[in-house]
Order: structure tokens, then C-alpha cells, then sequence
């Protein structure tokens, strides 16, 4: 007599499954919470698309100086860059430069590259 199969609808996942979840779960709320974070902070200066993780390492290049160039004549003289997670605010004219200093004192000289 060959042995009885039993389906059980509720089966213990195996470790793959777990692992697969999480993941899912995990890339789920990041862009969720991006989206979010993205919507209640709408005052920001223009800035070009970016990458999840990596922000806009990847359009930086070889020569970041000419690609910070390239990017300002399309997006402006201030312009918001993410790399990787952080936020970085980039001035690239001189009285764009002038008029942040004259409004926010409190930036340090040591943070201006």
C-alpha cells in the first residue's frame, strides 16, 4: 500500500521564503517611507532624478567638477543632490553663494567645498 500525500494549506515556510519576504517587506517600506519623506518636505530646490541607495552618485562621473557643471546649467545655480542618503546642497555661482551665506550665517566655512 503506497503512502498517503497530505497538503496542508498552511505550511512552515522554508528559509528561502523567509529571506525572500524580508527582502520584499524591506524594499517595500524604504520606498514607501521615500515617498513619504518626498511629499511632507516639498520645499526643496530643483534636483535630478536619482537611484534608490545611491542618490545621484551615478551621474557624477569620471570629472565630477564638468558634471556638476552640466547638471547646474540644466537644473540652476542651486540644485539638491543626494549622495547616497545624504542631502547635499550645491551652490555654482557666485552670488548664489553670496546671498546663502548673507542668510544662513551659521554655515561654517569648513562645510563649503
Amino acid at each position: 500500500m503506497a503512502p498517503k500525500l497530505q497538503l496542508h494549506l498552511f505550511q512552515e515556510p522554508d528559509s528561502f521564503t523567509k529571506l525572500a519576504f524580508f527582502a520584499f517587506l524591506s524594499i517595500l517600506l524604504y520606498f514607501l517611507f521615500d515617498y513619504l519623506c518626498f511629499f511632507k518636505n516639498c520645499n526643496h530646490p530643483p534636483s535630478p532624478s536619482k537611484i534608490p541607495f545611491i542618490g545621484n552618485l551615478h551621474q557624477l562621473g569620471y570629472l565630477p567638477h564638468l558634471s556638476l557643471r552640466l547638471l547646474s546649467l540644466k537644473h540652476g545655480p542651486l540644485m539638491l543632490l543626494q549622495i547616497g542618503r545624504i542631502p547635499t546642497l550645491v551652490v555654482s555661482s557666485p552670488e548664489m553663494a553670496e546671498q546663502v551665506l548673507r542668510t544662513r550665517p551659521h554655515i561654517r566655512q569648513s562645510t563649503i567645498a
